[in-house]
């Protein structure tokens, strides 16, 4: 999985560590990859959107698994203070 992680990491020049095991095995992606290094332009562009919109998902993701916690950690916090005797 590593050396597929590389090979897209050189192709779209990112960091591999960005991308999903999803996007890394999806077979498209892998159609396109092989276009994109036989020289297929548009290939590479979609290839380059797909990678930007699997990047774009996963901040999404750990930004909402953030705010779930920020809301839960906050939650506890006032569910701790005392209210009333303010």
């Amino acid at each position: 999985m590593n050396d597929l992680r590389d090979a897209y990491a050189d192709l779209l020049d990112l960091e591999g560590s960005s991308l999903s095991q999803d996007f890394l095995t999806d077979a498209k992606n892998l159609e396109l990859m092989k276009a994109a290094i036989d020289g297929d332009t548009e290939a590479y562009d979609q290839l380059l959107e797909r990678a930007g919109q699997d990047i774009a998902t996963q901040v999404h993701l750990d930004t909402t698994q953030f705010q779930t916690a920020f809301d839960q950690l906050m939650a506890d916090y006032y569910q701790g203070q005392n209210l009333d005797d303010m």
